[in-house]
């Protein structure tokens, strides 16, 4: 009886961690259900914020924003990292999260007044989405397709956030599913990147549209390599 008790607790990953660590676990819950409640304006699954490891998010919205989490946002540090991350939707912007989509530590999001930020996760794997130590300013549109990794340190935007002769120069950027962008890349407004691509650490993507499965480096960045195989977690 025990080994059968042992082994269904084993198959049943967040009992397991209940058993295991039942006080952190219900202070997580209790987070992310409070999270959930007060930010978040539609969601499938509740909470539809859960954390791996508690760290404080900060989460602002202003009047007419939304957060929309069709299935959950998964806040999971890096390391051990203990940094906070936050959230910060102005007026009448909105943040729609697909699938399963990971954040970590010291990671910010920040959206203009009527912007649109759309991250698509995963329902298969947790990989997808932000190591940590990272930033995604929006000034319009960005979009980020489903089963990307986004490594530490990474800047993506749409925006110069500074105007020339008086014009902010705004472009969206979009980037296919299934990319994997290096350490410390800069994805700058107007870039477009086909999926199944890779992005070389340190590269500086700027505007333009890039095909699919090709390896981008260097500063700015160029296609270095074209038709590369399909890459993997493992």
């Amino acid at each position: 009886m025990f080994i059968q008790i042992k082994n269904f607790v084993k198959q049943k990953p967040t009992l397991l961690r209940f058993t295991l660590h039942p006080i952190a676990f219900i202070i997580k819950w209790l987070y992310g259900a409070y999270l959930t409640i007060r930010f978040v304006d539609h969601y499938q699954n509740f909470p539809a914020i859960k954390f791996r490891k508690l760290i404080l998010v900060h989460i602002k919205k202003d009047r007419g924003s939304k957060l929309l989490i069709n299935n959950r946002l998964i806040i999971e540090p890096w390391q051990g990292g203990i940094a906070p991350s936050s959230i910060t939707i102005e007026r009448n912007a909105e943040l729609i999260i697909h699938g399963l989509f990971t954040v970590g530590d010291d990671v910010r999001i920040s959206l203009a007044p009527l912007a649109k930020l759309v991250l698509h996760g995963t329902n298969i794997s947790s990989g997808s989405g932000i190591t940590c130590k990272s930033v995604i300013l929006v000034n319009k549109h960005v979009e980020i397709g489903k089963d990307t990794i986004i490594a530490w340190d990474t800047f993506i935007t749409d925006c110069d956030w500074h105007p020339i002769n008086g014009k902010l120069k705004v472009s969206p950027t979009i980037i296919g599913d299934h990319v994997w962008i290096g350490v410390g890349c800069k994805i700058l407004k107007g870039a477009l990147i086909g999926q199944d691509s890779i992005i070389a650490p340190q590269s500086v993507v700027l505007a333009g549209k890039y095909p699919e499965k090709i390896l981008l480096a260097g500063i700015p960045a160029k296609v270095t390599k074209t038709s590369i195989d399909m890459w993997g977690r493992d």
